[in-house]
């Protein structure tokens, strides 16, 4: 068999998507992504992820790579001035900075933004907060406010954000019940899951067991797990 009918019966590759992570209110002309780069061994190999290993090793600075925009009308941000309470640990947080960046960039120009809450987790402050300088200045600023939830910490405390969540439960059942949006982007497998409980959990004294269900009926819960 030559090469040429060895790929003639290979499938494509996947196309991979990736969050939008900037907004052109604050970032005009450029467009970001929040990207890891998967490596990992397996059966007596050093593996990699298609598309995170393409951009990171074998294309450098002012290569052109194919990309398509695919919009998202149930992710995005509420029209009017409502509070939003945005969850994402790790890369999850690359919608958020999106959003944030423009409720910052609304908040400063002028025009009504609501609060706007971030609950993020990561493994260590030192090397994968992400974005940690950009969102200190947002948070002087008082157009962002921050729960960090750090699973490796020096002391050895194991604290993921579903965790953070429970311990400012009231705060956000105030906020849903004053019109709050609630948005969760991550991992599909374990995070997710653990969220959902936990937010349901936190309203199902108050609201019924299917709460979350109500909520993202009117358009104010919404998901992108992955």
């Amino acid at each position: 068999i030559t090469a040429e009918e060895l790929l003639n019966e290979l499938r494509p590759l996947a196309p991979r998507v990736y969050s939008i992570s900037s907004s052109p209110r604050s970032h005009a002309g450029t467009v970001h992504i929040t990207m890891a780069a998967v490596r990992y061994h397996a059966g007596d190999r050093d593996r990699g992820g298609v598309c995170s290993t393409y951009l990171a090793d074998r294309r450098a600075d002012g290569d052109e790579v194919g990309v398509y925009i695919t919009p998202n009308k149930s992710f995005r941000l509420p029209d009017d001035d409502a509070a939003v309470i945005m969850i994402g640990p790790g890369t999850g947080i690359a919608p958020f900075r999106g959003f944030i960046n423009a409720r910052h960039a609304r908040a400063t120009g002028g025009e009504p933004a609501g609060e706007t809450v971030l609950f993020f987790g990561c493994q260590h402050p030192d090397w994968d907060d992400l974005y940690a300088e950009e969102f200190a200045t947002y948070e002087a600023a008082g157009t962002l406010r921050v729960h960090r939830a750090y699973s490796r910490k020096p002391d050895g405390e194991v604290r993921y954000v579903q965790h953070r969540l429970w311990a400012e439960r009231d705060s956000i059942l105030d906020l849903i019940e004053q019109g709050a949006h609630v948005y969760v982007c991550g991992d599909v497998t374990g995070m997710g899951p653990a969220v959902e409980e936990t937010l349901t959990r936190i309203g199902q004294d108050v609201h019924g067991p299917n709460w979350l269900t109500e909520l993202s009926q009117t358009g104010r819960y919404a998901t992108d797990l992955f």
